[in-house]
């Protein structure tokens, strides 16, 4: 429902009309869902980082993450299910002549390029939520209490552990749920982060990518079936809310 939301009501209320949650954004926030990451590993994936995975074919991809990037300082590799790559896969074709899957719209001071700032996501959940000063200013309501969300103030931590109590109970595979969030594994680091080094560091047995799928697709294929069940009554509770001009 928060993704429903999200998509939705792209233009907050309390907002001018050119101010609008950027596709980055909503985007980082379907991708941090899918894997149950930590946001700082979400908002700063390289663009060469998330391919296509030419072997399994058949709509997988492969997200790959350095071990600077991860908590636990160890690369780590995920599968990617065909039915989130479906939703993904427009941002890999989107032309773009930034190094990161999310730019950020501002620049460095330097004029560098930079990521999506991993608060980003807390900002739009705030923002659904009627809770940053421009929402509670212009009297904008709380869209995920409306919507009836179960836990509107949940955070992107949250997600980890939604992913570990179903997955284990869909799966009976709490190896598969370690897998994916990374809390257990050892392997050599790769230098390169090229689409065949990528899929070498993929298909290396300390990554157990058979292992992480198990968990990966029920949990992606849910998500997506999940969002799109929300979209109607989204629609509606966006619809009733007047959006200030």
């Amino acid at each position: 429902m928060t993704i429903a939301l999200a998509e939705t009501a792209r233009r907050l209320p309390g907002r001018k009309i050119q101010s609008e949650v950027s596709e980055a954004t909503l985007a980082s926030l379907w991708l941090l869902i899918f894997t149950a990451h930590r946001r700082e590993a979400v908002v700063s994936v390289q663009r060469g980082e998330f391919i296509d995975d030419v072997r399994a074919g058949n709509g997988w991809g492969i997200l790959y993450r350095p071990r600077t990037a991860m908590k636990g300082k160890r690369e780590h590799v995920l599968p990617i299910p065909p039915s989130a790559m479906a939703v993904l896969r427009p941002l890999l074709m989107t032309s773009s002549d930034s190094e990161w899957l999310f730019p950020a719209a501002r620049r460095a001071r330097d004029g560098s390029q930079i990521h999506l700032h991993a608060s980003a996501i807390n900002k739009l959940l705030e923002r659904l939520r009627g809770g940053d000063q421009k929402s509670r200013a212009a009297g904008s309501p709380d869209l995920m209490t409306l919507a009836g969300v179960s836990v509107p103030d949940w955070s992107p931590h949250d997600v980890r552990r939604t992913f570990a109590t179903l997955v284990e109970d869909w799966t009976t595979r709490g190896d598969a749920v370690s897998a994916v969030l990374d809390h257990e594994g050892v392997g050599k680091e790769a230098e390169s982060h090229g689409a065949a080094a990528i899929t070498r560091t993929a298909y290396s047995q300390s990554q157990r990518l058979l292992l992480k799928r198990i968990a990966m697709e029920p949990w992606c294929d849910a998500i997506v079936a999940a969002v799109e069940a929300a979209r109607p009554l989204a629609t509606q509770i966006v619809a009733s809310v007047r959006i200030t001009e």
